[in-house]
């Protein structure tokens, strides 16, 4: 969204503000501090800390970052705001050797707006229906924008140049970090999928020399990499808001809708699926439909392969641990974490992928705890699996804007969660923090 500029007497004064508050909602990126401003009402500043909030980044999931990220987060926050409407307008675009950005903030009856974590997209449809309508039009404002948008007109030589050199770089990065194909790691990768029901690892990441075939060549632009439910807030009006554009990349149109389902926080029905996409596909410019329909299941089945890869990749990370001997300081602390993102990767390839049915958190759980185990005691363990077990669903606190949010501050009156059992995943045990030791 296009707003005009702060001057940099009145930046200065903000900024200033932020620091005398001190205590902003520390992410795993910046530091968000919610401020009230002299002309631009509220406003969000953002002061990337990259060391901040070191012991969150120790955590084998905050380091796998396998995306090939083009630019940085100021100068991503800036190509969008200033090219997509559903975003925070930049009031300040700081500079190189200082990055922090001033933002406007999405408001909800007078208050920051709720992030659609904090209102349990997952539980309740009436939610899930207002994302499934609307992103699909934030993901076409994306692809809109054109690569020349980017300072000096290119993102750099370190982008792909098309459909099939971006997949080709997309596996690469998530075979590098995670080492899944060489000798000493494949057999357990392999023992993971299956323990799953995901078949062979070659479905979810291509093995290395495989080149991507068969996609459609078509154009490429910007990309919203972390289109979750902490990035997605609700507005005046039920609008949808995406707030959060430090991770984009020039990719195939639609690869905006694919990674919010990869990462959505949630995992949606089939059906909500195949409207996202559908609701996409309408807003692609007629000459381009064949092509991005045609990249479309394909592009699914390397997106969701690759969250769960990731996931498997952290599974057997605490497999060596465990072997060894040794703990983890933070392990603790995002071990619960770890649990329910493996549960929304798996089904999220189960249910879109490979169509079968979706796992409860309890029978995940078991499954990992099988595989930790090793083999000679994996059949006992999924024996004495129990699907129905009972417990409370597995949250996380957020960091960054909702982490702003002022106590004081009530969040806007919406209509309560409907438990909807034929919508609403299935709830796991209760987790300690230890269940994977």
């Amino acid at each position: 969204m296009q707003v005009e500029r702060m001057t940099p007497a009145e930046a200065s004064e903000v900024l200033e503000q932020a620091r005398r508050l001190g205590s902003g909602g520390l992410g795993n990126h910046n530091r968000v501090t919610v401020v009230e401003t002299r002309r631009h009402g509220v406003a969000v500043v953002r002061e990337p800390t990259p060391l901040a909030n070191a012991k969150a980044l120790q955590a084998p999931h905050r380091l796998l970052r396998m995306d090939p990220v083009v630019g940085t987060s100021r100068i991503n926050q800036v190509l969008i705001a200033d090219n997509v409407e559903r975003t925070p307008g930049i009031l300040w675009a700081g500079t190189p050797h200082a990055p922090t950005t001033i933002q406007t903030a999405v408001m909800r009856d007078g208050a920051l707006a709720p992030t659609l974590a904090m209102l349990d997209c997952a539980a309740d449809p009436r939610l899930r229906a207002l994302v499934v309508e609307q992103f699909p039009h934030i993901a076409a404002q994306f692809d809109a924008v054109p690569l020349s948008a980017y300072p000096g007109g290119s993102p750099g030589p370190a982008a792909a140049s098309s459909i099939a050199e971006f997949w080709d770089k997309y596996a690469k990065a998530v075979r590098d970090r995670t080492g899944l194909y060489t000798p000493e790691k494949y057999g357990s990768f392999q023992q993971a999928c299956r323990q799953f029901g995901l078949g062979e690892l070659e479905l979810l990441v291509p093995p290395p020399g495989e080149r991507a075939t068969g996609f459609a060549e078509g154009r490429l632009a910007p990309a919203q990499l972390s289109g979750h439910s902490h990035n997605l807030v609700l507005g005046d009006g039920d609008r949808l808001w995406s707030i959060d554009e430090d991770r984009v990349i020039p990719a195939p149109l639609g690869f905006s809708v694919l990674t919010h389902i990869q990462n959505a926080h949630f995992v949606y029905r089939p059906d909500e699926v195949r409207l996202l996409l559908d609701g996409h596909l309408a807003t692609v410019p007629r000459a381009e439909r064949h092509a991005v329909a045609a990249n479309e299941r394909e592009g699914m089945r390397r997106v969701l392969g690759r969250e769960a890869a990731a996931y498997l990749w952290h599974l057997n990370q605490l497999k060596t641990l465990r072997r060894s001997g040794q703990a983890r300081p933070e392990a603790p602390a995002w071990s619960g974490d770890l649990a329910r993102r493996l549960h929304e990767s798996v089904n999220n390839v189960r249910v879109h992928v490979l169509g079968k049915r979706e796992l409860a958190v309890g029978d995940v759980v078991e499954r990992a705890r099988a595989h930790l185990a090793g083999p000679s005691r994996q059949a006992k363990m999924i024996a004495l699996a129990n699907p129905r077990l009972a417990g409370e669903a597995l949250r996380t606190p957020h960091a960054g804007w909702s982490a702003a949010l002022k106590s004081g501050r009530s969040l806007p009156a919406l209509r309560p969660p409907t438990a909807d059992r034929s919508i609403r995943q299935e709830k796991g045990p209760a987790l300690g923090e230890d269940w994977w030791r």
